[in-house]
């Protein structure tokens, strides 16, 4: 096969819009429980950890929403619980384990703050003359009460494995008071 010379040369995603990347967590959508996602993750992480030549593996999702819609998710080992962070943290507790014992390099990413407009609306604005009425961000402190139940559960989880690496996209996207979509006229999602 080829040999890459080059860092960075050789980056493989996996996934589906909408799933969770750990063993046996299924989405519930419309009260029906959607075991498309814990089967196929299942899969792809199988493969993931037989492959030799995979060393970094890379994670991420959407934060969990436990807000206005709060997601609801089951665990294939215990269907019977219905705590969607507890779901979460031991899906992903699994997960980390059977990767690390693979051989792997792990790092977690945790969800960049979800904007309540459309980034896009940013950029057009660039073209209009008229001055910038928007601003093109949300406020520190809603990021962290949006996904404080979320960032708490990753970092008890991340807690117990601390050979994986975390990557808070937020540190790169937010200041003391915002979390930026653009700033300097430069778009950051």
């Amino acid at each position: 096969g080829h040999r890459y010379a080059l860092q960075g040369d050789n980056l493989v995603l996996f996934g589906a819009g909408g799933g969770i990347p750990f063993y046996g967590v299924e989405r519930i959508v419309n009260g029906q429980r959607t075991a498309y996602y814990a089967q196929l993750y299942g899969a792809i992480l199988d493969h993931v950890v037989k492959d030799k030549n995979i060393k970094t593996v890379v994670l991420f999702n959407k934060a969990l929403s436990m807000d206005v819609n709060p997601d609801l998710l089951r665990y294939d080992r215990a269907p019977d619980n219905s705590d969607t962070l507890d779901v979460y943290g031991k899906g992903m507790s699994g997960t980390l384990r059977i990767l690390l014992q693979g051989g792997k390099d792990v790092v977690f990413v945790i969800d960049s703050p979800r904007m309540d407009f459309d980034p896009a609306a940013c950029v057009s604005r660039l073209a209009n003359t008229a001055p910038a009425k928007m601003l093109c961000a949300i406020p520190r402190e809603k990021h962290e009460l949006q996904t404080n139940q979320y960032h708490r559960k990753v970092q008890e989880i991340l807690k117990q494995y601390p050979m994986v690496k975390r990557w808070d996209l937020a540190e790169s996207l937010c200041d003391a008071r915002y979390c930026w979509a653009m700033r300097d006229g430069i778009m950051l999602y």
